[in-house]
């Protein structure tokens, strides 16, 4: 069952991303230390579309503004591609963490190997060590689908504020705020238009 609808997802996206390949959805506008557009070094600037691929290296860091109004962060030690932008945005973090502000309404989704995060309009943070076997993801304002390895569908709520919780091959287990602040979800807010 999985197999089909992560089939289903990467057939949505490759239509999505085809029909807004080559068109500017975003912009990087914050880039400390060593950052990377598809294997180039990266400035403050550099414009954003459906298929880029982003990373930071250690101790390093970038905000990206997107056009439908999101905003998010890659920590250091990130790699995320920009799978498709635009009316559907999904997001595949290969490693690393993200902090993502999502503007209200948008259809948006994050994939790791281990899981899917799927949200309308909200604050979270997921972070990945690029296997299928450890993925974390906290719902730091609203709430946040999910859906594991073998399918299964669970919700988090910010229930008053940061709902953590670790995924990790058959199981899940809650957990506290990891790899992010409310100080970064602050700045990113100032970058949202």
């Amino acid at each position: 069952m999985i197999g089909r609808l992560l089939g289903l997802a990467a057939l949505s996206t490759l239509i999505a991303s085809t029909a807004w390949a080559g068109v500017p959805a975003g912009k990087l506008m914050v880039a400390k230390g060593h950052v990377t557009l598809n294997g180039h070094a990266a400035s403050r600037g550099a414009v954003l579309k459906a298929g880029d691929r982003l990373e930071t290296g250690h101790e390093s860091k970038a905000d990206v503004s997107l056009a439908d109004g999101s905003a998010l962060r890659l920590n250091p030690d990130t790699s995320l591609t920009l799978t498709s932008l635009g009316d559907r945005i999904r997001l595949t973090l290969a490693h690393g963490g993200v902090i993502n502000v999502v503007h209200h309404g948008s259809d948006y989704q994050m994939l790791t190997p281990g899981a899917v995060a799927a949200v309308r309009g909200t604050v979270f943070y997921m972070e990945s060590d690029g296997t299928p076997s450890k993925t974390y993801i906290c719902d730091c304002e609203g709430s946040v689908e999910m859906i594991n390895r073998k399918n299964q569908v669970s919700e988090l709520h910010a229930n008053g504020h940061h709902d953590g919780v670790w995924i990790g091959g058959e199981k899940s287990a809650p957990a506290p705020m990891h790899g992010h602040h409310d100080e970064d979800t602050a700045e990113l807010e100032r970058l949202r238009h």
